[in-house]
């Protein structure tokens, strides 16, 4: 289950919150503020995604999508607050954003020979890795 679902197309969102706050506790289902599929487009601007810390949740899941995400803050997330799986081919842009608060890890760049780029971000109290870039994954940080 999502807040926003991309199957196709692209998606811009600028200045919104997501939250998961409101799903009632220990459901044992996995939920995420945005999920983005193959070949699609998502561009956040200054957005806020919060999760629910007692629940499966997830900020943003981008599946082989081109993702460009620009002062947001993420926080509150059980699974994580971003998840991006990427071929060479997809731009993957992470910028000025904050992720904190979050459980298993921040940020996790999967891919083999993808190029995601994290620049200037600020990730604090992550009970895991802060970024996690999976072998084979050329992200640039």
């Amino acid at each position: 289950d999502t807040i926003i679902c991309v199957n196709s197309g692209g998606v811009i969102l600028r200045e919104c919150t997501l939250t998961l706050k409101s799903i009632p506790n220990r459901l044992n289902q996995k939920f995420a503020a945005l999920v983005g599929f193959p070949t699609t487009s998502i561009n956040l601007i200054n957005c806020d995604f919060i999760g629910n810390e007692t629940d499966h949740t997830a900020g943003v899941i981008s599946i082989n999508a081109n993702l460009q995400v620009s002062n947001c803050r993420l926080s509150n997330f059980k699974q994580g607050a971003m998840h991006v799986v990427s071929k060479r081919d997809n731009r993957v842009v992470v910028q000025n954003c904050h992720i904190f608060s979050c459980a298993l890890v921040g940020l996790y760049l999967q891919g083999v020979n993808s190029e995601p780029q994290v620049l200037r971000c600020t990730i604090d109290h992550v009970d895991g890795p802060g970024i996690k870039v999976q072998r084979g994954n050329r992200a640039k940080i």
